[in-house]
């Protein structure tokens, strides 16, 4: 297990070699150019770690990169995406691409180096689990055209809301949930988690209540918080969830003990608070901010 940190500002985040090995550098934006610069960015929020959120102005974080890693990702990422031509795999990678971003950001300028309930070494194997994984699939569908062994992310396609086309994101880390609205589309991708037909059905059936009993007083951003708190709740607290240790090839249980309060503390993450009747949960309201 790792004792150091690989430190950001020497790696190129796109391949993670070392960036003084010669060839031209150059800086690449966390959320890419094009997103900032197509949509008004007024619902983005985002953290990677447990249950702390952290509101990030994202326009003006930017890691550096090898040229020619940036070139590459442009020409066979980010114009598919712009252009609205990407399957899901491209999806996924482009999604892994922000989380990786965001956590190389945090770790490069020492905002958040320990996740709530874990030690620093866990969190730094996390971190590191997070890169191998992006790396080794990037190289795969950028390089190679395909994967060699099955993708390990599952994506559910929602309704859009909004009234018009902006960009919005959640990531719930510790749940391993993403949520994206973007060019009239809105996703839940589970990114490290390939989830069976059973518990897709499920979620599925889940956004089409949820959906269905919003009423006009609900805006668009409640609804999607309250159906990914949900789901995010259902996989963190779930015997069943599994994520893929991509180092040592093999599934290992998610299964933290459940508690009110912690249930109550993840709901707080997405915005939402609940009252409570004899434990059970009567009403969703928007958490004021402080």
């Amino acid at each position: 297990m790792a004792t150091e940190i690989p430190d950001p500002n020497r790696l190129c985040f796109l391949c993670g070699e070392t960036l003084d090995s010669g060839q031209p550098v150059n800086e690449e934006h966390i959320i890419p150019s094009w997103v900032l610069g197509r949509f008004s960015k007024n619902g983005q929020f985002a953290t990677t770690h447990g249950l702390q959120r952290v509101r990030q102005r994202m326009g003006s974080h930017k890691l550096r990169v090898h040229k020619a890693c940036n070139d590459l990702f442009d020409r066979l990422l980010e114009r598919p995406m712009s252009r609205d031509r990407y399957t899901p795999e491209l999806l996924w990678i482009w999604c892994l691409k922000i989380i990786v971003g965001l956590r190389f950001y945090e770790f490069g300028h020492d905002l958040d180096r320990t996740q709530p309930g874990k030690s620093q070494n866990q969190t730094l194997w996390d971190y590191e689990q997070d890169l191998e994984a992006f790396w080794y699939l990037s190289e795969q569908l950028l390089h190679g055209g395909a994967f060699q062994n099955t993708p390990v992310f599952s994506i559910i396609e929602l309704d859009y809301l909004f009234d018009d086309p902006d960009f919005y994101y959640t990531l719930h880390h510790e749940s391993g949930v993403f949520w994206l609205a973007l060019q009239e589309r809105a996703y839940l991708i589970f990114f490290n988690r390939l989830l069976s037909d059973e518990q897709l059905a499920e979620y599925q059936d889940l956004w089409i209540k949820i959906r269905d009993r919003a009423n006009q007083s609900h805006s668009p951003q409640f609804v999607y918080n309250m159906y990914c708190a949900r789901v995010a709740a259902h996989q963190y607290f779930s015997s069943a969830s599994r994520s893929f240790d991509f180092a040592r090839g093999v599934w290992e249980p998610v299964h933290p003990e459940y508690s009110e309060e912690l249930e109550d503390e993840l709901y707080a993450f997405f915005r939402l608070q609940v009252t409570r009747k004899n434990g059970a949960i009567t009403e969703w309201y928007t958490l004021t901010e402080q």
